[in-house]
């Protein structure tokens, strides 16, 4: 289950619709990813992940609350020793939302696969 960190949860108090579907979506991404591909942090699962879980937030919320909200996601991980590894989330982010921009209305199945077609 997701575990939001203290941003995210600031962003819940005044968007708790939106926040309740970006949980939601972070489960989802998660397990999508983890059955179809195996890796390690920052490899194809970990952009995979980032991808769908930004198509998917933004086709519910709309781009700018997925990307509003990837940010407070990413400020939790300014610390860790990769900051490659966060440049690489971010990124993964912008093509998930644009994803989703660019193909409206799609089903979870249809951005998670044109999510691994622009990761491939």
């Amino acid at each position: 289950l997701y575990k939001p960190t203290a941003a995210e949860r600031n962003f819940a108090i005044f968007h708790p619709i939106a926040a309740t579907y970006f949980f939601i979506n972070a489960d989802y991404s998660e397990t999508y990813a983890a059955s179809r591909y195996s890796g390690e942090e920052d490899g194809a699962q970990d952009a995979i992940r980032h991808a769908l879980w930004n198509a998917l937030n933004a086709e519910d919320q709309g781009e700018d609350l997925a990307a509003e909200f990837a940010l407070y996601h990413e400020s939790n991980n300014q610390f860790r020793h990769n900051p490659v590894g966060v440049s690489m989330d971010l990124h993964n982010n912008a093509i998930g939302r644009k994803i989703a921009k660019d193909n409206p209305n799609l089903s979870k199945e249809e951005l998670a696969k044109l999510c691994y077609i622009d990761h491939i």
